[in-house]
């Protein structure tokens, strides 16, 4: 049975691991996080999440309903030093990144009551400081000596297979 982490980040932090390049000495091998393209419905950059889905969970994010886990994966025989891999968890992680890079908007609405769209930037401090400093629950998972080799695939396709088929 994989032994498994339970912790929480701030989403800064979370996206700070996930943008981290290899070649960036600021932060240790080993906690960096990698979209891996095994494990998700798309690549490291894109998904299968329409802008309408990422608009609706950093609206989740923002109104303090909960996303649900992101799930970590390190397999057995890999060192310390291993990046982490998303097993579940793709397309919220790459929204919240994307999000805070700027890709894509958000509905606002002003103070004088106009409706606009406003990027994580444009936005208040107070609101992009809120959601910079929610915490993400996340499980980190680590497939241990003991465990059948094919745990992480088994686990992947019991957790991702529900919503839309896989290609």
């Amino acid at each position: 049975m994989p032994y498994i982490t339970q912790l929480t980040q701030p989403i800064q932090q979370f996206v700070h691991r996930l943008n981290t390049t290899n070649n960036n000495d600021s932060m240790p091998e080993g906690e960096k996080i990698k979209v891996c393209a095994a494990f998700q419905r798309g690549d490291d950059q894109t998904g299968v999440w329409s802008i309408k889905m990422q608009r609706k969970l950093v609206e989740s994010i923002l109104m303090g309903f909960p996303i649900g886990s992101i799930m970590l994966v390190k397999a057995w025989g890999a060192a310390n030093s291993t990046n982490h891999f998303i097993l579940d968890g793709g397309n919220r992680s790459r929204a919240m990144r994307d999000f805070m890079s700027g890709d894509f908007s958000i509905p606002y609405v002003e103070e004088d009551g106009s409706k606009t769209f406003k990027t994580f930037e444009e936005l208040p401090v107070e609101i992009r400081a809120k959601f910079k400093n929610t915490n993400l629950h996340l499980q980190q998972i680590r497939v241990l000596r003991e465990d059948p080799p094919d745990t992480v695939a088994r686990m992947f396709t019991n957790t991702n297979t529900l919503i839309l088929s896989l290609k």
